[in-house]
């Protein structure tokens, strides 16, 4: 019988990934997997004055803290979906690194609320260069971004904007069941390897509660450029339904518009990519 050879690699990809040991010979000799840099994080639990001047962006419209709402009790923030011509009212935020990578993990706490309908889908958080790429624009070689998107049923899948692009908007792979209940908190992981220049070997695989249930591999996601501003350099703080025409409004079982919300807490970025010099 003839063999899948891409579905095989799939499979062995994902093993890979379920016990963290996806990472290139070099790089496995030099840092251990354990030894991850803190590239950003966000509890939304400190007051100092410090953190407040980093905490501008929690200003936004449609963001706000809830004391004692976190999956641990602790502070979380709310983020309310307001319906608009294109889905919802955009909730777009890049959050800069403290340097940039190659590769990086981005993790997060999330929970809908009870009443949370996904409708035809929206973007939930991801990664990105200095100037990303989203919005349905012309790609660039320093340009690109990878985020999570939700679905009708609540599976959740890549979506990304790479340099071959076969389409306007994102292309990616989905979760083949549901995974995103409405009320029950959900620990996310986005794991992007970006490709080297001039060559299709990225990959970006996301983890719900532990579990790879979404992987796209052979991504060329920066083009021909090896330049600083094309690495992984900024947290994309994307949610909001959507897509862009009002098929991806929220709505109720009635056809009426509804606002709706949710929480996300414990927003991490993290890598085991080398500080140069070291």
């Amino acid at each position: 019988m003839r063999r899948d050879i891409r579905t095989d690699r799939r499979a062995v990809l994902a093993v890979l990934l379920q016990v963290g040991t996806l990472l290139p010979a070099a790089a496995s000799a030099q840092v251990p997997p354990q030894a991850r840099q803190l590239l950003f994080l966000e509890t939304f639990n400190s007051m100092d004055a410090a953190a407040l001047q980093s905490q501008r962006w929690l200003d936004a419209p449609h963001l706000k803290r809830l004391a004692g709402a976190g999956p641990d009790g602790s502070t979380a923030l709310e983020v309310t979906y307001v319906p608009s011509p294109e889905g919802s009212e955009r909730i777009a935020i890049n959050l800069p690194l403290r340097r940039s990578v190659s590769r990086a993990r981005l993790a997060f706490d999330v929970r809908f609320a009870p009443d949370f309908t996904f409708a035809r889908g929206g973007k939930l958080l991801g990664l990105g260069p200095a100037r990303p790429v989203t919005g349905g624009d012309p790609r660039r070689p320093d340009g690109w971004s990878a985020r999570a998107m939700w679905r009708e049923d609540g599976r959740l899948g890549t979506y990304l904007y790479e340099q071959f692009a076969t389409r306007r908007f994102g292309i990616g792979q989905l979760s083949q069941q549901p995974v995103l209940v409405p009320g029950e908190w959900h620990h996310v992981t986005l794991d992007l390897q970006l490709n080297d220049p001039r060559q299709t070997n990225g990959l970006m695989s996301i983890r719900v509660d532990g579990r790879v249930v979404a992987m796209s591999d052979g991504l060329a996601l920066r083009g021909d450029t090896g330049t600083a501003t094309a690495l992984i350099g900024q947290l994309l703080f994307h949610t909001f339904f959507g897509g862009a025409d009002p098929s991806y409004q929220p709505r109720d079982a009635q056809g009426q518009l509804i606002t709706l919300t949710a929480l996300l807490d414990n927003l991490q970025v993290t890598s085991d990519e080398p500080i140069p010099g070291r």
